[in-house]
């Protein structure tokens, strides 16, 4: 078998990369996975995830094992995430560190590198969302750059809706996300310009529009 070869040595990053990406965006991304687990190529390929599946690994929140993270990747089919939120989606399932090392060995794309480091580093503030204050509610706005790169909202949401859905099932409301699209669309009319106008500038201008921001979140419903 090739998994008992050194055949998987001679595969190029660029190869298992592409393979990962067309895997994870077929209509049943979970059995590409099992299907290298079962004939022990994961361990080469992916040693990350392979993790997963040892008999008593959980994922790094405590909360699952493998059968959590095949779970998140049917959700993400159901929900519509594409190749780039599924892989995102694995990524949150390890540590940031463990992430980072995975894209670099495989020298995968900056935009789904990127992307799979903001998820797993950032999937539990936006678990967590309701529970927490205006401050901390606007500091994941600030981590997401969301004020500059609003294109960023739809996939995160859909990404942690999947994690969501594989923990606790598709049937629990998640508010989380709806909150941050109110939040994101309440910020979007508070502009710096408006504050230079009245006069502000340097440092106190961007302790103004922090205020102002820290205040509008709080008027939200």
């Amino acid at each position: 078998q090739i998994s008992a070869s050194d055949e998987l040595h001679t595969l190029s990053a660029e190869r298992v990369w592409k393979e990962l990406e067309r895997a994870l965006g077929e209509a049943d991304p979970q059995q590409f996975l099992l299907t290298l687990h079962q004939c022990d190529a994961l361990e080469r390929l992916l040693p990350e995830w392979q993790r997963l599946f040892d008999a008593d690994a959980t994922t790094k929140d405590g909360n699952g094992d493998a059968s959590t993270v095949l779970r998140g990747l049917h959700a993400a089919v159901a929900l519509g995430c594409d190749s780039r939120e599924r892989i995102a989606l694995l990524c949150c399932y390890i540590d940031p560190d463990a992430a980072q090392q995975l894209f670099e060995r495989l020298k995968a794309p900056r935009e789904y590198r990127d992307f799979g480091l903001l998820c797993s580093r950032h999937y539990r503030s936006l678990l967590d969302l309701e529970q927490q204050d205006a401050e901390s509610q606007l500091q994941l706005f600030q981590l997401l750059d969301l004020g500059r790169r609003p294109q960023r909202l739809a996939p995160f949401i859909r990404t942690v809706h999947a994690y969501q859905q594989a923990r606790y099932g598709a049937d629990k409301p998640f508010g989380q996300g709806e909150r941050l699209a109110q939040i994101v669309s309440a910020l979007a009319t508070l502009q710096p310009k408006a504050l230079v106008d009245e006069g502000y500038t340097g440092k106190a201008l961007g302790q103004e529009l922090q205020r102002r921001q820290i205040e509008l979140i709080r008027t939200l419903p």
